[in-house]
């Protein structure tokens, strides 16, 4: 069951438009639920344009799907979240032909149904999942593999080394979606998904203990992310939402 959860986004110190787009809904009984992250892709057009899209097409599928979601087994409701990545994926170049413009974004979702849960992921906003094995403690395991490389970038003359988006929803026709799923077990203490402004500068001993001095409050908790962040120096777009499962 989910027991608690809320998202929070916001464009940060720096940027004037928040190209961060998130989305979450929970069925009443709260045994179903479906979250999502999506990063719009920054030096492009309108990547605000391309999260927005995912987490509108995301909400249009849900509505359908929640109907019969308990009754989908697992190797069909991978497909079908398979099936809604590529969607997106040509949503988004649709648009981008009509508009004369490039546009992508990074794209994580969880879905919970009952004791299984559900991940498709594009991109470099990341899942965790909340372990709680290690003696009480809490760890941060990385449940998402993030789509970059390493490569040169230059600013004003000066040339550094940082990773890159090698895919992301809108880049191209071919793309690749990582599909992964599993069962909830009494250590498993929830997740967490955020995008990269969360974690470029904390790591996941410095989350892992945000989470825990702040109770597991899934609006505490987004809130200080977010507020940590800037407090490092973090100038991109900040998402986080997390969500307790019992």
């Amino acid at each position: 069951m989910i027991i608690s959860w809320n998202g929070i986004t916001s464009a940060g110190r720096v940027k004037p438009v928040n190209q961060d787009s998130v989305y979450f809904a929970v069925t009443p009984d709260k045994e179903c639920g479906i979250f999502v992250v999506a990063d719009g892709v920054g030096g492009l057009d309108s990547g605000e344009v391309a999260s927005r899209t995912a987490v509108e097409e995301t909400e249009k599928w849900w509505n359908v799907f929640s109907a019969e979601v308990r009754n989908v087994s697992t190797e069909a409701t991978v497909d079908a979240l398979s099936n809604l990545v590529f969607e997106i994926n040509g949503k988004i170049q649709k648009i981008n032909i009509e508009n004369d413009k490039k546009s992508a974004t990074t794209f994580s979702l969880l879905l919970i149904v009952g004791n299984r849960y559900f991940i498709a992921h594009v991109g470099d906003s990341r899942v965790y999942a909340l372990d709680k094995s290690n003696d009480g403690s809490l760890e941060l395991l990385q449940a998402t593999r993030d789509h970059t490389k390493a490569g040169w970038r230059e600013v004003n003359g000066r040339r550094f080394m940082q990773n890159m988006l090698t895919d992301g929803l809108g880049y191209k026709k071919s793309i690749n979606c990582d599909c992964s799923f599993g069962v909830l077990n009494e250590e498993t203490g929830g997740f967490l998904l955020c995008s990269d402004g969360v974690y470029k500068r904390q790591n996941e001993t410095l989350i892992a203990g945000t989470i825990t001095a702040n109770v597991f409050d899934p609006s505490r908790v987004c809130e200080e992310l977010i507020y940590g962040a800037m407090r490092l120096g973090e100038n991109d777009n900040i998402t986080a939402i997390l969500v307790n499962v019992n």
